[in-house]
This record gives structure tokens, C-alpha cells and sequence, in this order.
């Protein structure tokens, strides 16, 4: 589970967005098509997903998504920055890791703090992943079981850590 004492989150977390986009970007190269049609079954037909995708489009809802993507940052302890420069990642506590590629054990445990646990605990990588009870796209992820299949296809390697994070914005009673 670390390494000298210390977890690698940023290359796990860099491994996963760059899993994701590549296999997002697969899909999309070879199934646009069918990802399209898909989408316009799920908003109940074409003329629906002609609603959806203006709303997509619309500076009222875009304003709104900056507002609650600025809450979670918040929440994470980071500060918003409207420049185009690259995010600085920075740990929930405001500490400066010794090292820019891992975290204290004080910031590890604060992570850990009321979390579920699944896995060994000496794992080399700890997945934790922020989810939100009543989102519809967690509810998919976590009905795909992603993270369950790569723990049980590592036990030895891989644990995970499951924290909530309820996003009052889009989800009012997800708090409660």
C-alpha cells in the first residue's frame, strides 16, 4: 500500500484520467455513432437530445458547472484559477508533500479518515475514488463495478478507497 511510507497519488490518479481518456477516446473514434445513438435513447429520443445538447451549450448551465467543479476544488482545499495555466495539484491539508510525487502519512490518514476500505493494506496502489450517492453516472460506475474488477484482478496490488462526496448542487439532499 506505500512505498517508504508514502502513496503515489498523483501517478494513480494520472494513470486513471489517462485510462479513461484513452478508452474514451477508443469509443468515440470507433463507436460515435452508436455513442450518439445511445446518448439520444437515453434523453428519450432525438428530440430530446436536441433539448439536451442545448442545454449543453448554454452559458447559464456552463456557469453553473463552473460553480459546483469550483466547490469540489474547494473542498479539496485548492483555489480557483480561471488562467489557462495547468492546475497545481495540492493535497486536502494545504501540506507540501517532501516529495512532488507523493503524500505524508498525516495526509494519508486524513484521507483514509471514515473511508471504506477494500483491499489489502501494505497494496502498492491505493485507488480512492470521490463519489456522490445519488449521482446517476456514480450509480453506473458503481453498478460496472470498474474499481471492484481491477482489486480482484490484483488483490495483492491494488486496494480502494471509497469516500462520499456529495455534491449539494446538483444533488440538494445527498448530504443528508
Amino acid at each position: 500500500m506505500h512505498k517508504e511510507g508514502k502513496y503515489d497519488i498523483e501517478k494513480i490518479a494520472l494513470m486513471g484520467i489517462v485510462g479513461v481518456n484513452l478508452l474514451l477516446s477508443i469509443y468515440l473514434a470507433f463507436f460515435k455513432a452508436d455513442a450518439v445513438w445511445l446518448e439520444t435513447l437515453k434523453s428519450g429520443g432525438s428530440e430530446n437530445f436536441n433539448l439536451v445538447k442545448q442545454l449543453y451549450s448554454s452559458d447559464a448551465y456552463k456557469a453553473q458547472q463552473k460553480q459546483t467543479l469550483e466547490q469540489v476544488l474547494g473542498s479539496f482545499g485548492s483555489t480557483t484559477d480561471t488562467t489557462e495555466e495547468a492546475p497545481t495539484a495540492q493535497t486536502p491539508t494545504d501540506e507540501k508533500p517532501s516529495d512532488s510525487s507523493t503524500l505524508s502519512q498525516d495526509t494519508i490518514k486524513k484521507l483514509l479518515a471514515g473511508a471504506h476500505f477494500q483491499g489489502k493494506e501494505d497494496a502498492k496502489i491505493v485507488l480512492i475514488e470521490y463519489t456522490d450517492l445519488l449521482c446517476p453516472f456514480c450509480k453506473r460506475h458503481y453498478n460496472d463495478q470498474t474499481m471492484e474488477k481491477v482489486v480482484q484482478k490484483y488483490p495483492n496490488d491494488v486496494a480502494l478507497v471509497i469516500k462520499n462526496m456529495p455534491l449539494e448542487q446538483l444533488h440538494p439532499t445527498a448530504p443528508k
